[in-house]
C-alpha cells in the first residue's frame, strides 16, 4: 500500500521485488526492519535538511526535504515525494502451517478375571 498523493504531487511509485526505480540526484533510502520493537523515532541531518522518521511495525511516517524510497520488508520499493508521508509497510507473507494432530492414545483393555 502506498501513501496517498498530496495535491500537486505525483503518487508514490511502486516496484516489486527485484525491480528498481530510477535514481535522482536528491533521494533518500529508508529500509525499516522493526523486528520485535513496537516502534521508534529518529532524525538524521542531510545536506538538504533533516529527515524525521516515526516507525511502527506496520507503518512508518517520514518527513523529508527530498524524495524518499522505502524498501519494504517484502522486498518491494515505494517512492514518496518530499514532505510528510505515511507509508503502510508491506510485510512478507508468513507461512501458516497447522501442526499435525496427535492420534488419541490407545485404549487399554481391562484385564479379564480368570476363574
Amino acid at each position: 500500500m502506498t501513501a496517498p498523493a498530496r495535491p500537486g504531487t505525483a503518487p508514490a511509485a511502486r516496484t516489486g521485488p527485484g525491480e528498481h526505480l530510477p535514481v535522482t540526484e536528491k533521494l533518500s533510502l529508508f529500509a525499516p526492519r522493526p523486528g520485535g520493537l513496537s516502534g521508534g523515532r529518529g532524525a538524521v541531518p542531510t545536506p538538504y535538511g533533516q529527515i524525521r522518521v516515526d516507525a511502527a511495525p506496520e507503518r512508518v511516517r517520514i518527513d523529508s526535504p527530498v524524495e524518499v524510497d522505502v524498501l519494504h520488508p517484502d522486498g518491494s520499493v515505494t517512492r514518496h515525494p518530499a514532505g510528510a508521508s505515511t507509508v503502510a509497510l508491506s510485510l512478507p507473507a508468513v507461512p501458516t502451517t497447522t501442526p499435525p494432530s496427535k492420534p488419541p492414545p490407545p485404549r487399554r483393555r481391562r484385564a479379564e478375571a480368570t476363574s
